[in-house]
């Protein structure tokens, strides 16, 4: 069986509006756009085709037939596989027709402007936890999926606390197994990390807003749980971002272990030497809801312990107060 046609039959199976084909599995750095999708992702790559002189019909967010037409026109001009689907390679061919940079999800959060005052640069954290400083933090981006509900009971039975950042156009997938893990376990938070998955440096006020606020608030209906934490995708965020934080009560978090689980798949061994490599005292490790990471996770826990890692969390002090020594072991106080 061929991966597009593949990649069809799980897309139709999982109903996600921006479907979840194998390409989006092994690289979840870009949206995965096709016939159906909708959103500020489309918008935006509407944008750019109309730009580069394709016509993609108004850019309204729907990828319909003409979308799709200028997409295949644009895959056919740059001798890219003609199938319609806007993954990574697409992607990258838009932004080098147009002269622009797309994230990159390689470039870890030290790529960022450290001068900027309004965001929680964690990958900066200093002091180290209270206790003997030998614990990290394990997050997991681009939920919920079919999968989170093994994860977090994977998480459960290892004793592990975690914090997730949920895209909210696949919010269909916090079905009622999740809600009722989620209820019996506070050591599992839930963060924003946008509706769409977009690139927020290149969308106004009100469509950040937009994408920001209305994850916030979904995610808390459906989690009755208040939503404490916000991760940019890509991790690409500006002084509008910052504002619309303020304004909500957000704290952004980043990350400093990448372990780029998205790229290597079924490969375990690239992501342990990942963590064995830059893992230090208060790391804040970054994973994806992904059915390769459940897999891995006991190992990856493992490892952690082996090298004398505890396992911790995230809060937030009244008023973003300065730091506050957690209880050992437990909570790290941003």
């Amino acid at each position: 069986m061929g991966w597009k046609r593949l990649g069809l039959m799980l897309a139709g199976w999982f109903g996600v509006m921006g479907i979840w084909t194998m390409t989006s599995l092994a690289e979840a750095a870009v949206p995965v756009l096709a016939v159906g999708s909708q959103g500020s992702a489309v918008a935006s790559l509407q944008q750019d085709l109309d730009s580069l002189g394709y016509a993609a019909g108004a850019v309204d967010g729907v990828f319909g037939p003409q979308t799709l037409a200028a997409v295949e026109q644009f895959q056919r001009d740059q001798q890219l596989a003609v199938d319609g689907v806007v993954g990574p390679a697409t992607w990258q061919a838009l932004a080098t027709a147009s002269g622009q940079n797309i994230p990159n999800s390689n470039e870890g959060p030290g790529s960022q402007d450290d001068s900027r005052t309004g965001f929680v640069n964690l990958w900066t954290h200093e002091p180290p936890l209270a206790d003997d400083g030998q614990n990290v933090v394990l997050t997991f981006d681009d939920g919920p999926s079919p999968w989170t509900a093994d994860l977090i009971r994977t998480l459960q039975q290892e004793g592990v606390p975690a914090v997730f950042f949920w895209n909210t156009y696949h919010i269909q997938y916090a079905n009622d197994e999740v809600k009722q893990l989620l209820s019996d376990d506070s050591d599992i938070q839930v963060g924003d990390h946008t509706v769409d998955h977009p690139d927020l440096i290149h969308l106004g006020y009100d469509q950040q807003y937009a994408e920001i606020a209305d994850a916030k608030r979904l995610i808390e209906q459906t989690t009755g749980q208040p939503v404490r934490f916000f991760r940019p995708p890509y991790g690409d965020y500006n002084a509008t971002t910052e504002h619309i934080l303020h304004d909500l009560g957000l704290t952004g978090v980043m990350w400093d272990v990448d372990t780029l689980d998205w790229k290597y798949n079924d490969h375990e061994q690239p992501i342990l030497d990942t963590i064995r490599r830059e893992v230090h005292p208060g790391s804040i490790i970054l994973m994806h809801d992904h059915p390769y990471t459940i897999r891995f996770l006991p190992d990856i826990i493992a490892e952690l312990r082996q090298l004398g890692y505890g396992f911790t969390t995230l809060t937030v002090p009244q008023a973003h107060a300065a730091l506050v020594d957690p209880p050992p072991g437990r909570v790290r106080y941003i």
